[in-house]
């Protein structure tokens, strides 16, 4: 056995996700499993979000199919032990050899997937439930991009001497043209808009526009609230499963608590969203925030929340837009929304205002 190891070969039974092969010409002796490797390696890229919890990434991959060599459902403990073996990103071992060594055999995930997986497990990158696409607090985060060398800004608190500082910087650490406060930044942004004007026709025959626009928006919204709550009944039954399983004693307590926080919060999340799906304002209330979006472009930006927000920018700006330190913002040409009402001024047909607006 230790030879075997020694010259890349496993010499025991294969593991879950592998066949028995003795006659590969690179000398091998497993290879993956065409019906269950997809379902290893789609294990190991849930665990490795940090959104999902153990018991919810085996609850997955169990509904789709994956089950040990005799045909029964993977305990927790042995989905536990599958994330921790390294014969999954390619490597052979036992007692009897001081050092991994690397298999002749093909892997299932990489090795940065692997190690991405042992961190989670080690508690070295924390569990999270899904992040809010954007954070309420730097809404130019990845919308603004680096003057020099074109990387999206990175935004987030800083750790000074004294206090934290919120700053947005260039994430691209060979270039690093970038590092603004949070405050310069986002006024420099607002007095930028100060100066975009849209043609006067444009303005004159939007809330023509943007009541055609609300139309297709009452029609989407509930298609929205249809998939909600279609999603908000598949977590409350995952979460009546996690129980169910707790009780047979297939979940022990650590999990069972930290996967039933996770269901509990995003069953609350889905619910907020629903909720904001229901109350999404008036058709007179549209029409005076998209007018006053396009008549003062700074002061609804401001006044928008951070959804909204993200809306205005990213519909002005489909691309992002350029900051560098001494120059500012460098776009030069008319942003997408004009170019967008200029022409529907003409057409007259609908325009894509984005949601939230």
């Amino acid at each position: 056995m230790r030879a075997s190891v020694q010259a890349g070969r496993w010499p025991w039974a294969a593991p879950i996700g592998f066949l028995n092969d003795l006659k590969q010409k690179n000398g091998a002796n497993i290879k993956p499993d065409s019906t269950t490797a997809p379902l290893v390696r789609e294990a190991f890229e849930l665990f490795a979000t940090g959104i999902y919890t153990k018991i919810q990434v085996l609850k997955i991959i169990t509904d789709k199919g994956l089950r040990t060599k005799r045909g029964r459902k993977l305990t927790a403990q042995t989905f536990g032990e599958m994330l921790r073996k390294r014969i999954y990103a390619g490597w052979v071992y036992s007692s009897g050899v001081p050092e991994p060594v690397k298999g002749l055999h093909d892997p299932i995930v990489s090795q940065e997937m692997f190690e991405t997986v042992q961190r989670v497990l080690s508690g070295r990158k924390l569990l999270s439930m899904p992040k809010r696409k954007y954070n309420p607090a730097f809404p130019l985060k990845h919308f603004v991009k680096c003057g020099i060398c074109g990387t999206p800004l990175t935004g987030g608190m800083n750790k000074g001497k004294r206090k934290h500082y919120a700053n947005y910087w260039c994430r691209n650490a060979v270039c690093g043209a970038v590092r603004v406060s949070k405050s310069v930044l986002e006024s420099e942004f607002v007095e930028y808009l100060r100066t975009l004007r849209p043609e006067e026709r444009a303005v004159a025959e939007f809330p023509e526009i943007a009541s055609k626009v609300w139309a297709q928006r009452n029609v989407d919204t509930s298609t929205m609230i249809k998939k909600l709550k279609i999603r908000l009944e598949e977590q409350k039954m995952l979460k009546a499963e996690l129980l169910r399983a707790k009780l047979r004693g297939e979940v022990n307590q650590a999990d069972y608590l930290q996967a039933n926080s996770d269901f509990d919060s995003e069953i609350d999340a889905v619910a907020q969203q629903l909720n904001a799906s229901r109350s999404h304002g008036t058709l007179d209330a549209f029409l005076r925030f998209s007018k006053l979006m396009l008549v003062d472009i700074s002061a609804a930006w401001a006044v928008a929340g951070v959804e909204q927000r993200v809306s205005v920018q990213n519909f002005l700006f489909q691309d992002g837009i350029a900051y560098e330190q001494n120059q500012r913002f460098l776009n030069t040409t008319k942003p997408t929304l004009f170019q967008q009402l200029r022409d529907l001024a003409h057409c007259k047909e609908g325009v894509g205002v984005p949601d939230g607006i």
